[in-house]
């Protein structure tokens, strides 16, 4: 009988966690959506997916813009080079190579900057609570960098 009630017990507890994995988000990883915040006005000014590739690495693309900057001509990058030149925005990896160094840490990719057009190392870390994505975009070493905050979305 004591062997029926730990077996039930263990059975509900991990109903209860397969429910929440199935239903529920994941807040321990950067997977979602993510609100890139406008620097001077904090409010969201794209939204940006992250999902995991088959390879295992984190990447990113846009899927909204929300409000363009002075340099961007209506959702086009025409500040990017090469293939990206001319190419809307919507749709576009922004992020890639991404990968888990440490609990909450990712770092060894790359992020695409469409208002200069430029690539920058990147290294993410995921706040505690899961609701704050901080990007650090940098040449060389995380230290000759700037760090940018992002903001779960939906």
């Amino acid at each position: 009988m004591l062997i029926l009630k730990k077996f039930k017990l263990a059975s509900y507890s991990l109903l209860f966690l397969f429910s929440f994995h199935v239903f529920g988000i994941d807040y321990s990883t950067p997977l979602g959506y993510w609100n890139i915040l406008d620097s001077a006005t904090k409010t969201p000014s794209a939204l940006v997916l992250v999902y995991k590739n088959t390879d295992g690495t984190l990447a990113g693309k846009i899927l909204r813009i929300y409000k363009f900057s002075e340099k961007e001509s209506k959702g086009i990058c025409t500040m990017c080079d090469g293939h990206l030149k001319n190419q809307p925005m919507i749709n576009m990896n922004i992020i890639w190579g991404l990968k888990l160094i440490k609990p909450m840490l990712w770092g060894e990719g790359y992020i695409l900057d469409p208002d200069d057009g430029k690539i920058y190392s990147l290294q993410i870390t995921l706040s505690k609570d899961g609701q704050s994505l901080y990007l650090r975009g940098y040449i060389f070493k995380p230290a000759f960098g700037k760090t940018q905050q992002w903001k779960r979305g939906s």
